[in-house]
């Protein structure tokens, strides 16, 4: 620890739920990186509530979210992006994350990634 140093969170950033301790989560998903699997693990967090892709990349080990969310669209699933400031467990802030929130699916949803 540096004396005099503290870390404190910028003016008006807030934190999403599951941005901090997110290795705990990681367990419940299937650790495959097939490109399906990551589908039915981005459709599975979103159906709960909506992650940044941060959380997508933490608890659902999705390495590229814009990717996978970018495929999502073109199936047929509506997924919006809205960007938030939110700030990581070392206090620093970042603006412009994406949080993407699930607004509806393809009636075939589970027949396009998997039953999940």
């Amino acid at each position: 620890m540096i004396l005099g140093h503290s870390k404190q969170k910028a003016p008006g950033a807030t934190n999403t739920e599951g941005f901090q301790n997110v290795t705990h989560k990681r367990r419940h998903f299937s650790k495959s990186t097939a490109t399906e699997a990551q589908y039915r693990r981005i459709i599975e967090a979103l159906r709960r509530r909506p992650h940044t892709s941060y959380d997508l990349m933490t608890i659902a080990g999705v390495y590229h979210p814009p990717s996978r969310i970018f495929e999502l669209k073109a199936k047929g699933f509506l997924i919006d992006k809205t960007t938030v400031t939110v700030v990581d467990r070392d206090g620093y802030s970042h603006t412009g994350v994406a949080l993407y929130s699930l607004v509806a699916e393809p009636e075939n949803a589970d027949a396009l990634i998997g039953s999940v």
